[in-house]
């Protein structure tokens, strides 16, 4: 009896067991339930004030009353800004505006448009002029100089401005190298294919180190009685220009200069009017036998029969990127350390000493930069100020004051 007993209890608990967990499952599937009804409500609620309507006093509440024309006129004007702070634009006026994802979410008026008469031409389109020639010509400071005003007036700021775009800033940027480090930054010499030497020349050239034929003593024939057909100056401006531009453009790329820099500029200038003298050879007694005056670079021999057989030209290596390295430093080091390179013997002696250029993120120096600014502001007596106005951190001497309500950076405060 006893054990009867004991397994009809057991049988019992074990019902009541499944009993408990039947209803454990039931309230399980009913959260889970009720939590997906709670989702569907709370998804619908957000989307109910999502097309709620919100009004002003008079009108509905929208990004035009907001921010638009009758906005302003009614001095009700709010600007909507993200949580960065920038502007919000409707698409269709970020599209007039010319602010697009690949010219920066910020929409910079002064980086897209460059100066307020070009944005004003891009929004406006034919009513533009009218409303350029109708702005207020402001002035600020006093007189100095003799014959005008060294105020700048909003147009001249719409030319620095200009100018900023096209050369970059006001150059401050001090770099500091050394004729040793150019060499080493150049490299090696290429192949002169590109630049038309003969092929005589390019073996002599070609896998040469410019540290090796700046400290060497190289020099060879580029116009002699090797198959020249009796040309000889014709083929040393060849040879002559190929080399020498190879050059150039090696001394440029490593002190960081494009073409159209000072560098490239000073170079190219050097190289033309060597090859005007290579063309006189021949022609002209003073020309013809000796070169003196080109730093040896050039070595000539002339017969008594102008421009026979016998005729030769010899180019001076190591002298020529002697001289158009003291050409490149002496354009554009600072004038304190310009002196230390005005020939090709202070380069030579010089070489490890260093030297300073400051330039802007564009690659222009001052003397270039500058050089410009008299081409954007040509009333010599606003110079002072106009180089204030693009570079705060400079003080006039003029006697005259700048206009600090509107700086160089003032497109930021277009910036949407």
């Amino acid at each position: 009896m006893g054990l009867a007993a004991s397994q009809a209890r057991l049988l019992f608990i074990t019902s009541r067991q499944n009993d408990v967990s039947a209803k454990m499952q039931r309230i399980s599937n009913q959260t889970m339930i009720l939590a997906r009804d709670e989702e569907e409500i709370s998804d619908k609620y957000n989307r109910m004030l999502s097309e709620k309507t919100y009004k002003l006093k008079d009108t509905d509440l929208s990004y035009n009353t907001l921010m638009g024309a009758a906005a302003i006129s009614s001095g009700n004007m709010n600007i909507i800004t993200n949580a960065s702070g920038a502007v919000v634009l409707k698409d269709t006026d970020a599209s007039r505006y010319g602010i697009t994802a690949e010219k920066g979410a910020k929409g910079d008026f002064a980086k897209i448009h460059g100066t307020v008469d070009k944005f004003i031409t891009h929004v406006e389109g034919d009513n533009a002029a009218n409303i350029i020639a109708a702005k207020p010509a402001s002035s600020t400071g006093g007189t100095g100089g003799s014959g005008g005003s060294t105020s700048l007036t909003d147009a001249d700021k719409d030319k620095l401005d200009e100018l900023m775009a096209d050369y970059g800033e006001y150059p401050t940027t001090s770099n500091t190298m050394s004729v040793t480090q150019i060499l080493n930054d150049m490299g090696s010499c290429g192949s002169l294919s590109s630049y038309g030497a003969d092929d005589k020349i390019k073996s002599k050239l070609s896998g040469n180190t410019y540290s090796s034929l700046f400290t060497g003593d190289m020099s060879f024939e580029i116009a002699s009685d090797d198959n020249r057909d009796g040309v000889p100056k014709d083929q040393a401006v060849k040879n002559f220009v190929a080399v020498a531009t190879m050059f150039k453009d090696a001394l440029t790329a490593a002190m960081g200069f494009d073409a159209g820099s000072t560098v490239e500029k000073k170079l190219a200038d050097y190289i033309a009017d060597m090859k005007t003298k290579i063309e006189k050879w021949g022609t002209s007694n003073d020309e013809s036998n000796n070169y003196e005056e080109s730093e040896d670079v050039l070595k000539t021999h002339v017969t008594s029969s102008r421009g026979s057989d016998s005729d030769h030209m010899t180019l001076r290596i190591d002298d020529l990127l002697e001289k158009m390295m003291s050409l490149a430093i002496s354009a554009v080091a600072s004038k304190g350390d310009v002196s230390k390179f005005d020939s090709k013997s202070d380069v030579t002696t010089n070489k490890d000493t260093t030297f300073t250029i400051v330039t802007n993120s564009k690659g222009y120096t001052k003397d270039e930069w500058e050089k410009q600014l008299k081409k954007y502001i040509t009333d010599s007596n606003k110079h002072t100020a106009a180089l204030e106005y693009c570079n705060p951190s400079s003080s006039s001497n003029n006697g005259g004051s700048v206009d600090t309500s509107r700086t160089a950076s003032d497109g930021e405060k277009y910036a949407c």
